[in-house]
């Protein structure tokens, strides 16, 4: 069984955590993500080094891979809560992933339709019931810079949001480990759309 102290670490998916639902999360991470060039981007970053890149406020976004396993550690300050994926994607016009909303959110649904599995564990404790963390945002912009990870030009562009995510509440000062990840497609066939991530932050909350 998962412990009492764990569910009530994560907040649950139909509230809204410093004010925000799961959905505006969602969409103000794919923000946050795409706001910061290659070089410089977290995503790119197999140490951890780059984790406090244009964070800002009470609320730091942790992020995957863009498949297989990492390791990265981090430093945050207290009284920080997180926000990150388990699975997740997004859906734009400057991906051509569509024109309107509409098929921008076919889009995003059908990419996470076709998740397998998803898994949390905090300090060595496992989640459990994590497909209640789904979650869609609303219609948002996203602007790119220069050498974006998109690798479009630099512009605005509309998108939608879907997966799996988390946000936890503030963590106690000391070290803390999460492991987070997820699978999609069908692994045991050979295809370049079936999609494994595993990521393991090694935190130090002071």
């Amino acid at each position: 069984m998962v412990s009492a102290q764990l569910v009530e670490q994560i907040a649950a998916p139909d509230t809204n955590p410093q004010g925000s639902s799961y959905g505006e999360w969602a969409s103000k991470w794919w923000q946050w993500v795409y706001s910061i060039p290659q070089d410089e981007n977290p995503l790119y970053d197999e140490t951890g080094a780059k984790c406090a890149v244009k964070q800002v406020g009470s609320v730091w976004f942790l992020v995957g891979t863009f498949g297989g396993s990492i390791t990265r550690e981090c430093t945050i300050p207290s009284n920080t809560s997180l926000f990150f994926p388990l699975l997740n994607t997004e859906c734009s016009i400057a991906g051509g992933d569509g024109k309107t909303e509409e098929e921008l959110k076919t889009c995003a649904k059908a990419n996470i339709d076709r998740a397998i599995s998803t898994d949390l564990t905090i300090d060595g404790k496992k989640m459990e019931n994590l497909a209640d963390y789904r979650a869609q945002s609303q219609l948002y912009n996203i602007t790119l810079p220069a050498n974006n990870i998109m690798g479009v030009s630099p512009q605005t562009t509309s998108s939608i949001a879907e997966g799996y995510w988390i946000f936890i509440n503030p963590l106690s000062a000391g070290k803390h480990e999460i492991k987070f990840g997820g699978q999609a497609g069908d692994l045991t066939v050979a295809s370049n759309m079936n999609f494994a991530t595993q990521s393991i932050y090694n935190l130090i909350v002071k």
